[in-house]
């Protein structure tokens, strides 16, 4: 108000001025609308920080165009979208100015300003220079942003997008709509959990069923709500929750390795519990393994505080992260923290709680549909030793880790960084695991380019059988083969062949056989036995690992057999396979049903299975 009233002082006065000295209406009256627009304006850049400069003058007209901004916000259906029209439609002032963008600069930045600020960082860091920025500069802007509602709801709706109908979730955004225009602070883990554990608390001494659903990244606090839930619980409380986590399994599912993107964003904005490099970014290998690592800490967590009172099951996304933190109690309360941008969630995330009933009715159908899709995986912890899961996730983050040329070296000089972010007693085991992996498979790799092994394929040490061609050797008088299998997996199944041959008794195996004097390396040999055993051509096998001297008798005569056992995640069709005259069968098991046949399974496969961790 105060500046309205100064302004038409002004131009009250100034034209006085025009009047005394033209004695002309008509120009003073000109003179005094031009002086109250310009004392208008010098106020409302004043009052919102704009400097009286070309680039002040920039951001003032970007301000002037908010209301259209902000109204095409609501049409658009995904951020992405909206985001390419505002970078198209217009060209942010900081974005081409050829200066460093400091705290000063982000200090002036209106809430509004600091909105666009982010969500053109979050498409690309490199459209606004914001290597000036630290960690405390982006929490600025993120707490400036959350002064805007259509932020928020853009936000919200991408959040909320990959779990809800459309149609549903304009109703949800619309009953939001009084929350979302509310000034909000960012969201706190340990302080706003004390929401949801109050009404858990709440719900508890009442007594009843009650059933919980948690969405999180890599973890959730799964050891503290079950701690609560064990706190709070009476004798008639009986609790359904279901914990929604990423997948740890970095080739057979896509979660962890989808929020590398969160890497993709200026230095500043690295939250700190990301491991990285001494040019402070991140390094990408190793804070996947930290991810991996803080998922299998939930799973000993979540399996550790079992309770008779309380069913607990565990869903992983298999494709991707939906980009919302849920904490939903059937019928009666959610909390929704919503997280789709490549910022790291904790760094901007904020809260929207709610007990209305039409809200978390919409939201448990949602949670329901999404439990019941493609979307996700359900591993019984209590029916399955938690190894299983933990060796399954580490055999694929080891291939995962040398794919991308990563050294023992490296996981020890970061061993501390992914210790103290990981921070569970058994990360040292699991970096030990993945380093004699990763050493063992280097050293086979080295010896791929050699034509022979010089110990076992030595020319003289190998007598060849009539008519086999099969390379062996005579230690102890006994026979020794070396021997290559291929594990295929697929939807967490197992790829296993019936052998046909007499001697193996109808038992299942891999796709596995010798290796041959027509073979230069085993990366020969073991492509030739997939083609021949199935009829597959694949070059796309991985070694990773050996096991040496394992006492299995063969259908060859061999009493000990070296195993060189190599990996594949390509999506078989089993339309195109071609069974060869040594296999009477195909069959896919799960890891459970692995367990109960292993009487039906060869020596040899026993025993590479007991090697994965897959048989008890």
């Amino acid at each position: 108000m105060m500046q309205h009233i100064i302004a038409v002082i002004s131009a009250v006065l100034i034209w006085l001025v025009f009047y005394i000295f033209n004695k002309d209406i008509a120009i003073g009256a000109l003179g005094s609308i031009a002086g109250f627009i310009i004392v208008e304006l010098y106020l409302f850049m004043r009052k919102n920080d704009i400097d009286l400069t070309f680039l002040g003058l920039r951001r003032l007209l970007y301000v002037f165009k908010k209301r259209k901004i902000i109204k095409k916000s609501i049409n658009y259906d995904s951020l992405a979208d909206y985001t390419f029209w505002l970078k198209e439609e217009f060209v942010f002032p900081l974005s081409s100015f050829n200066k460093k963008i400091d705290k000063t600069v982000i200090q002036k930045l209106s809430s509004f300003e600091a909105a666009i600020f982010i969500l053109l960082v979050n498409d690309n860091h490199n459209c606004i220079d914001c290597s000036y920025l630290t960690s405390e500069d982006f929490k600025e802007l993120f707490t400036k942003a959350l002064k805007e509602p259509f932020y928020k709801r853009l936000i919200l709706k991408e959040s909320l997008s990959q779990i809800i109908k459309p149609a549903d979730l304009e109703k949800l955004l619309i009953k939001f709509e009084e929350q979302l225009a509310v000034d909000c602070d960012l969201s706190n883990e340990n302080i706003d959990n004390d929401l949801f554990k109050e009404k858990v608390k709440e719900l508890c001494a009442m007594g009843g069923e009650m059933t919980i659903s948690i969405f999180s990244t890599t973890s959730q606090l799964s050891h503290d709500i079950l701690k609560d839930l064990k706190a709070y619980q009476t004798s008639s409380t009986k609790v359904d929750i279901d914990f929604y986590l990423c997948s740890p399994n970095v080739k057979t599912d896509s979660a962890i390795l989808e929020l590398m993107k969160e890497y993709e964003v200026p230095v500043g904005a690295l939250p700190f519990q990301f491991v990285k490099v001494r040019n402070k970014k991140a390094h990408v290998e190793m804070d996947i393994t930290r991810r991996v690592f803080r998922v299998l800490r939930s799973f000993q967590d979540i399996k550790d505080n079992q309770e008779s009172y309380c069913k607990t099951s565990v869903y992983l996304y298999k494709k991707s992260y939906p980009g919302c933190k849920i904490r939903l109690i059937e019928n009666k309360f959610v909390e929704l923290q919503p997280g789709p941008l490549k910022f790291a969630n904790n760094l901007y995330r904020f809260r929207i709680a709610s007990t209305d009933s039409e809200i978390i009715h919409t939201l448990s159908n949602a949670v329901k549909n999404f439990k019941g899709g493609n979307e996700v995986q359900c591993i019984e912890l209590l029916n399955q030793p938690i190894e299983q899961a933990e060796k399954q996730a580490l055999l694929e983050l080891a291939e995962w880790l040398i794919s991308r040329g990563i050294k023992t070296d490296d996981l020890f000089n970061y061993a501390t960084d992914v210790h103290a972010s990981s921070g569970d007693q058994e990360t040292r085991t699991r970096l030990k695991f993945l380093q004699n992996r990763i050493g063992t498979a280097y050293k086979a790799i080295s010896n791929l380019s050699d034509s022979i092994n010089e110990e076992l394929y030595a020319e003289e040490n190998f007598e060849q059988l009539t008519g086999t061609g099969i390379r062996e050797v005579k230690i102890n008088n006994k026979i020794k083969h070396i021997t290559v299998a291929a594990i295929f997996t697929n939807n967490n199944k197992i790829l296993l062949i019936e052998k046909a041959k007499e001697f193996y008794q109808g038992k299942y195996s891999l796709v596995a056989g010798h290796v041959e004097y027509q073979d230069n390396t085993l990366a020969d040999a073991v492509e030739r036995e997939v083609n021949e055993e199935i009829g597959l051509g694949i070059s796309s096998l991985s070694y990773i690992f050996h096991i040496d001297d394992l006492t299995d008798k063969c259908g060859h005569g061999g009493d000990l057999h070296d195993w060189h056992v190599f990996n594949s995640y390509e999506i078989i069709d089993e339309n195109s396979l071609k069974l060869g005259a040594e296999v009477k069968s195909i069959k896919w098991v799960s890891l459970n049903e692995l367990q109960k046949m292993k009487e039906e399974l060869t020596d040899g496969a026993c025993k590479i299975f007991n090697a994965m961790g897959w048989l008890k």
